[in-house]
């Protein structure tokens, strides 16, 4: 389906850049696309709702993965128990911060298939 002017795709390749778009451009884009194509405003709204969320932050209490570190702490689940900005404080490593924009966040998918559901812990090496 096209509004003869931008196919589906064209529109839905604008979502896959908005990362890199600034915000009050992305205000105004979204505005006019609900305006004239609600449907699939919806859609892709859906399908990428996390570029939607404010830095898609987990919350204090929700589970992630962390990568190995060092060979002295094994990656894995993880509580998180604090946020500040961008960065996650997890449990299991004694409040040790994580930079979850732009890192973490999109290495959650590579770090579950690794992990699966096992639980970081420390080595007993240093």
């Amino acid at each position: 389906m096209s509004d003869g002017v931008f196919t589906d795709e064209v529109i839905e390749s604008f979502f896959l850049g908005m990362e890199i778009m600034q915000e009050n451009d992305i205000d105004e884009a979204l505005r006019a696309l609900n305006s004239h194509r609600p449907e699939l405003m919806k859609k892709l709204t859906e399908k990428y709702k996390h570029l939607f969320s404010k830095n898609n932050l987990p919350k204090i209490g929700d589970e992630v993965y962390v990568p190995t570190h060092n060979g002295d702490y094994i990656g894995g689940l993880v509580k998180v128990i604090g946020i500040d900005g961008d960065r996650i404080a997890i449990e299991e490593h004694n409040g040790m911060k994580y930079q979850w924009v732009g890192d973490l966040d999109k290495e959650q998918d590579e770090l579950k298939a690794l992990f699966g559901t096992s639980r970081a812990y420390f080595s007993g090496v240093i």
